[in-house]
């Protein structure tokens, strides 16, 4: 059963100004310890950070709280080794998942001409109340 889904979109050039005013410590800030390593590696710093803060604004509409709900490290999006994104989290909100009865989240992401998409889906188990 489906609890939540969330969309955002974001302009790469937003977040591409604000790397360049601070970049250690807003890469720092926004991602969970996981996507980190991914983004020491990455080749698009700007790209790569602007599909984890879309993807940040999409999980806090499907979880029904906004960003203002958790802390940026929280939730984060790493790849998999074909290049499927995967939601990872926290061990708090973990918790915080499982106690709502959300057993699952999926997330798609896609770029074109400066934009990037994110849209996630969170499951909850049909026992839940």
């Amino acid at each position: 059963m489906i609890y939540g889904i969330g969309t955002d979109l974001i302009r790469v050039e937003r977040i591409a100004a604000v790397l360049a005013k601070h970049p250690d410590r807003f890469a720092q800030k926004l991602l969970h310890p996981a996507e980190f390593q991914q983004y020491l590696q990455s080749k698009r710093a700007a790209n790569f950070l602007a599909k984890s803060w879309a993807t940040k604004e999409a999980f806090g509409k499907a979880l029904g709280t906004g960003v203002r709900g958790y802390a940026n490290p929280e939730v984060g999006v790493v790849r998999g080794e074909l290049g499927r994104p995967h939601l990872v989290y926290s061990g708090a909100m973990q918790a915080r998942l499982y106690a709502l009865g959300i057993v699952a989240g999926h997330v798609s992401l896609t770029d074109e001409d400066g934009l990037v998409l994110a849209y996630v889906v969170l499951e909850r188990d049909d026992a839940s109340p």
